[in-house]
């Protein structure tokens, strides 16, 4: 028998943390540690505070140093060095997807608006069927990490083939962690002007709401494998200044498995329930339609749904759409896919659905695999081929 006995000498601790920054206050800072003076000293755990800084886009540079111990009480003061980012940060970039056509986006931020963490986002969308314009005013919240308050106001304008729709509203939601899903409650009041078939109507709605969302897997953008699951209750009632009663369920998931580094198997799928005693009075917006890269591939964007007498696309009560698709990928960034595609928009569960199927070229990009896929609408002969172009990450 062999006994060993390590003497691995005292235990260090974490003391001071000395904050060298004249942006944020010390107590919003504070609330980003994971440990507090007296914890078991860690390097992960200094690790995980120099990320947790760098996340919170507050800073153009971060740097912590550890410094040496101190002899009486063997704490290790933690050095903390802020470099602010500007105040202003501006985006704009250029893009074309088969839902959209051609669009173009413009962005400014401010990261910082006060000494609290206050922070303003803004964008403007304009694309072939419409624009999104929106800002947001974000108040970290309880841990600062993950958690803040968003105050949002939005106009928003969309012409397709099926319906027209101009869309303002104004709303506030909490988004916080819950375990490991991520939480949204939320309250919105929209005003919508919309076309739909020959249908026109205005509609005013407050609508709360509450979202659970979380995301398995280790690379989002490019994954080899993976699980995201969200899912989304609101409605809205006459009794809380709505112009009609109804309730919603919406749901997706997507799962990503792989045989090897150059073959995956993606599955996904999307569902959605309303409930409503006058589905005329609904919205646009609050209507369901399928069709589209993200749909149900081989049949335009939201071509697809249940039809007045005139054959003129309405949009449905539920919406149920599917995908099986297997990727091969023969260069470590260039893939090709095959996939098989299932869906409508319904007013009954046991309505047909709608079959699409094809074949496409994939690229992973530093942003999310770009996807060019060419479908057939192989349930119906009134369709042909299609192009279907889009960008963006596996999760």
């Amino acid at each position: 028998h062999i006994f060993l006995g390590i003497d691995s000498g005292p235990r260090y601790r974490f003391g001071e943390v000395r904050l060298t920054q004249d942006v944020l206050d010390d107590e919003l800072l504070q609330r980003y540690f994971p440990f507090q003076t007296g914890d078991p000293y860690n390097l992960n755990q200094v690790i995980a505070l120099q990320q947790a800084l760098n996340d919170s886009n507050f800073f153009q540079v971060v740097e912590i140093s550890p410094g040496a111990p101190l002899r009486d009480t063997r704490e290790i003061p933690i050095d903390v060095t802020l470099t602010p980012r500007k105040r202003h940060r501006y985006d704009f970039g250029v893009g074309y997807g088969t839902d959209t056509g051609a669009r173009a986006r413009f962005g400014w931020r401010m990261p910082r608006v006060n000494r609290s963490g206050h922070r303003i986002d803004s964008s403007v969308e304009v694309s072939e069927i419409g624009y999104d314009v929106r800002a947001n005013y974000r108040v970290p919240v309880l841990n600062p990490r993950t958690d803040q308050l968003v105050y949002t106001v939005s106009k928003e304008k969309e012409d397709t083939d099926t319906n027209e729709s101009v869309l303002s509203s104004i709303g506030v939601s909490l988004n916080h962690n819950r375990g490991e899903w991520r939480e949204t409650l939320a309250l919105n009041y929209q005003l919508e002007s919309f076309t739909v078939a020959d249908t026109s109507g205005d509609s005013a709605l407050l609508i709360p709401s509450v979202a659970w969302s979380r995301i398995w897997g280790n690379d989002f953008i490019n994954a080899l494998d993976g699980l995201r699951f969200d899912i989304v209750v609101g409605g809205g009632s006459e009794q809380l200044l709505s112009d009609t009663n109804f309730a919603q369920l919406r749901g997706g998931v997507k799962f990503i498995y792989s045989f090897n580094s150059n073959n995956r198997v993606l599955l996904r799928g999307r569902m959605g329930i309303t409930q409503t005693s006058d589905f005329d009075q609904l919205p646009s917006s609050i209507r369901y339609f399928a069709g589209g890269s993200q749909s149900v591939r081989g049949y335009a964007y939201e071509s697809l749904g249940p039809t007045d007498e005139n054959g003129n696309v309405v949009g449905g009560k539920n919406l149920l759409t599917g995908s099986v698709e297997i990727e091969h990928y023969f260069a470590s960034k260039w893939g090709l896919a095959v996939f098989l595609d299932a869906g409508n928009a319904i007013d009954d569960l046991q309505d047909d659905l709608e079959q699409g199927a094809g074949f496409g070229l994939r690229w992973k990009s530093p942003v999310g695999p770009v996807r060019i896929d060419v479908a057939n609408a192989i349930s119906t002969d009134e369709q042909g081929w299609r192009l279907h172009i889009s960008i963006g990450p596996d999760l």
